[in-house]
């Protein structure tokens, strides 16, 4: 008899706890494509980065080619200036040699006393008109050359305009697949999740029925032993209480002088109608990043001069946490926030520097 309930006693017990440690699994199907799209997501993030990457050089390429149109406009400007001192002194040398009273050069090479004299004003007459010549020659291939070089560097600034809107719109499109395909694998989680827990639903609910029919059977079976004078004696193990949760990480804090970034602000302010051009970065003409750089160096902070390197350089700053001065990046644009939702910017060929709505993926901070 005791044989007998010992084993009807194991073997509930057995199936209790089979139940207790079967493991709960959600529906195969939406496990499977959550795991597609995540590794679709991963796949659009690392084509992310290498298109990122592409995109800052392409950004240094940009400025580098500004700061060189800058330079032979410059050149240009100055052999515009050359010119004119070349005309001056050409005009000066035509009055020397053809005004002297009323007499003609032809007069005063044919007034001269010897017929040496005569041959050495007309050899001098033909020198400074080659000379003159050759001044001029070489100053019109000097503004070929110059004028060239401006085309061929503004040809190349289109044709790297354009391959830097292509990028652009490949991040945005790339960006959109990745939020579309986020938001899917989160509804499929909590799919995952709705049906994992109806199956924990279902295992506890069976638990309870197999725990319910030991205990019965055990009831049973201590109601036989009972009129058999058997009484067994059942032990208690007490429960282990659960370890209290870690404390929450206290919040990331940049740090940084309010008033420094309050001194950045107002000095972007000051740039505000400058028109925007490709590598500049001074109040002649400002790019995006060339605007975030000259601002922090008015205050004595030098940062790095494209938009990739100054958001690896800087302090990451929490969303929420963002104060005037910081700089507000998305991929291939920096900008100054200036607080209340808005921020100063070089934002595109056309536009001058001004106050636009921030658009923004994250903030750094150098101050």
């Amino acid at each position: 008899m005791k044989i007998k309930r010992a084993l009807s006693v194991f073997l509930a017990t057995a199936l209790t706890w089979s139940l207790i440690a079967l493991p709960v699994l959600a529906d195969p199907t939406l496990q499977e494509q959550r795991d597609a799209a995540q590794g679709e997501v991963n796949q659009l993030q690392e084509e992310l980065v290498t298109l990122m990457t592409d995109m800052s050089r392409l950004s240094t390429q940009l400025i580098e080619t500004g700061e060189q149109i800058i330079q032979t406009e410059k050149d240009l400007e100055a052999a515009e200036e050359d010119r004119e001192e070349q005309r001056d002194l050409m005009m000066l040398r035509i009055r020397y040699m053809y005004e002297n009273g009323s007499a003609s050069a032809i007069e005063r090479i044919l007034s001269a006393d010897s017929f040496a004299e005569m041959v050495n004003t007309a050899e001098y007459v033909q020198r400074v008109h080659q000379h003159d010549r050759d001044m001029l020659l070489q100053f019109v291939e000097m503004v070929n050359h110059i004028e060239e070089l401006n085309t061929s560097l503004e040809e190349n600034m289109a044709t790297l305009h354009e391959k830097h809107d292509e990028y652009k719109e490949h991040v945005d499109t790339l960006n959109y697949i990745i939020t579309t395909r986020s938001t899917e694998i989160e509804n499929l989680d909590v799919q995952i999740a709705e049906a994992a827990r109806i199956a924990e639903a279902r295992r506890q609910e069976e638990i309870r029925l197999a725990a319910e029919a030991a205990a019965a059977e055990e009831a049973a079976l201590a109601a036989a032993a009972e009129a058999a004078n058997n009484n067994d004696v059942t032990q208690n193990v007490p429960e282990v209480p659960s370890p209290a949760p870690p404390p929450p990480l206290p919040p990331m804090n940049p740090g940084g002088n309010a008033n420094t970034g309050e001194m950045i602000v107002a000095i972007a302010r000051t740039a505000i109608g400058v028109p925007y051009e490709w590598g500049g970065q001074t109040m002649a003409g400002f790019d995006c990043s060339g605007l975030t750089m000259w601002a922090h160096a008015q205050v004595g902070i030098s940062i790095p001069r494209n938009s990739e390197a100054q958001l690896a350089a800087g302090r990451p700053v929490p969303m929420g946490q963002q104060m005037p001065g910081d700089i507000a990046w998305t991929p291939g644009h920096v900008g100054i926030y200036a607080g209340g939702g808005m921020m100063i910017e070089a934002q595109m060929d056309g536009i001058p520097v001004g106050i636009f709505p921030v658009r923004v993926w994250e903030f750094v901070r150098f101050w």
